[in-house]
């Protein structure tokens, strides 16, 4: 039973440590998400990286954190200075910009069942894939 038991922990061990995310050299990182970052984040630098199985994790000198698949699209972007509103719709920023004319978008998130925006109101906007407005929750 003992050996069972510590056969058990031995294996969520390693099968933890081998899913957790490995810190990467900016350098490192695919073409597709360093032209992403110089694109709409020209000022700004990579100051952290880290690769996880499915993901990859960068932090921004000005504190913007971005999500990217392994293909290198954009997943989530926070940035507490406005997230650049080329990487979104034209439809979702109309509706958030008719809605909350005064507001941020501080968060955006792409999901395959759409986006999901947080303002700096902390209103959370939701919007299906081809960008028709779903619903708002306050947060």
């Amino acid at each position: 039973m003992k050996k069972t038991i510590f056969a058990a922990a031995a294996f969520l061990l390693v099968a933890g440590v081998s899913f957790a995310g490995k810190v990467v050299a900016p350098s490192a990182l695919p073409g597709k998400v360093t032209a992403f970052v110089a694109q709409h984040f020209p000022e700004s630098e990579i100051v952290f990286a880290e690769a996880d199985y499915d993901e990859y994790e960068v932090q921004l000198d000005d504190r913007t954190e971005i999500t990217f698949t392994r293909g290198g699209d954009w997943k989530e972007v926070e940035c507490w200075n406005g997230v650049p509103s080329a990487i979104l719709p034209e439809s979702v920023l109309s509706v958030a910009g008719e809605k909350y004319p005064d507001e941020t978008i501080v968060k955006a998130e792409k999901k395959r069942k759409g986006y999901e925006l947080k303002l700096s109101n902390r209103m959370e906007l939701y919007f299906s894939p081809n960008g028709k407005f779903l619903g708002a929750k306050h947060d």
